[in-house]
């Protein structure tokens, strides 16, 4: 999860959870704001803020709030790293070539400062059930043939050592195995080269959160009004 506001005149995206609460309102040019949570969600939010606002904008800034220091703990820091567009039933997911496609972007300026934040350029997705197998050969050979490829049991057996196996995929061209931690780090230095970004350990992001939540509701009101 991770709250944005803003110490100008600007409200700024919630994300929470799976889905995805926005909230809208009219930017203003706003040259900082202050970003609740420094994982995933909040680094691409300063990185995406920071590449957006008008190059003219002198001192444009970003203070990251979070428990620990960027990539060092949360649920970010000890996320598997799993990159790609399926679902958990071998699906293409809901915006799931988009997210891949914005996810390789950042990985590019990430890996400039911390280049082993790759650490595999493909992964496998492997069928226990007849359903999953159905569902997972229907996705590399007629849905998603450009990021997957179908592979029998014998050679999920001898790529991957499992033996009772119904088959599975092979996911490639942007799919991989990401170490979070190192590109964590290096997208807080790719953020860091477009503007200021200072990174404050609180105690409690959640009280952070809450009163955050009612600034917002409140210039949202505000906004209506006017």
């Amino acid at each position: 999860m991770s709250r944005c506001f803003t110490i100008g005149n600007c409200l700024c995206t919630t994300i929470k959870g799976p889905t995805r609460e926005k909230s809208t309102l009219a930017l203003h040019s706003p040259s900082h704001i202050s970003i609740v949570g420094g994982g995933l969600a909040g680094l691409s939010t300063a990185y995406h803020f920071l590449s957006k606002v008008d190059s003219t904008e002198a001192g444009a800034s970003v203070t990251i709030y979070d428990k620990y220091d960027v990539g060092e703990g949360g649920a970010s820091a000890v996320a598997g790293g799993l990159l790609h567009p399926l679902s958990p039933r071998g699906k293409v997911a809901y915006w799931g070539l988009e997210g891949l496609a914005s996810t390789r972007e950042l990985l590019t300026e990430a890996t400039r400062f911390v280049p082993d934040c790759i650490l595999r350029q493909k992964l496998y997705r492997v069928a226990l059930t007849e359903e999953n197998r159905k569902i997972l050969s229907g996705t590399a050979s007629e849905i998603l043939p450009t990021h997957c490829k179908w592979l029998e049991k014998d050679e999920i057996s001898d790529i991957l050592g499992i033996d009772d196996s119904m088959g599975g995929v092979e996911l490639f061209n942007g799919c991989g195995i990401i170490h979070v931690p190192s590109y964590l780090k290096g997208l807080l230095a790719a953020c860091r080269e477009k503007g200021n970004v200072e990174s404050k350990i609180i105690d409690n992001p959640a009280e952070l959160r809450s009163q955050t939540h009612e600034r917002n509701t409140r210039l949202l009101e505000d906004n209506r009004l006017n």
